[in-house]
């Protein structure tokens, strides 16, 4: 499980992480923000998403501005089968290591293309199994 004090150094670094990406958010808006990113049932999610991370997406050493993390958000909820938010995604990476470039609202990842673009595939494959058969 996620850390606690993982979890506060990582939003003590970087200050305008919260529930629905980074930045954009101001006074009372940021903090209840923040407080939903740090819920007990979205750090469950987030414990989820980094645990997927680790095994489905491989790191590499630049950042890839290929897939930002909305776009990931949207590869690891449909794989999870639940709803995942932009901040929880973006919190699951950066606990579990991948070097970041979180200059923007929807920031980008050391992540491989490869390992993305195959996850998208598996995805794919899986929901026409499901329109077939279901």
């Amino acid at each position: 499980m996620t850390t606690r004090s993982a979890t506060k150094t990582i939003l003590t670094q970087y200050p305008n992480l919260h529930y629905d990406g980074v930045g954009e958010r101001i006074g009372y808006a940021l903090v209840c923000s923040r407080s939903r990113l740090i819920s007990p049932a979205s750090l469950d999610t987030v414990d989820r998403v980094r645990r997927w991370l680790v095994c489905n997406i491989d790191k590499q050493r630049t950042v890839n501005y290929r897939f930002n993390s909305y776009e990931l958000k949207h590869i690891a909820q449909a794989d999870l089968g639940h709803f995942v938010s932009n901040g929880q995604l973006i919190l699951a990476a950066l606990l579990a290591g991948y070097t970041a470039d979180l200059g923007q609202f929807n920031p980008h990842f050391a992540m491989t293309t490869r390992s993305i673009r195959s996850n998208v595939k598996l995805i794919q494959l899986q929901s026409n199994r499901g329109r077939m058969f279901g």
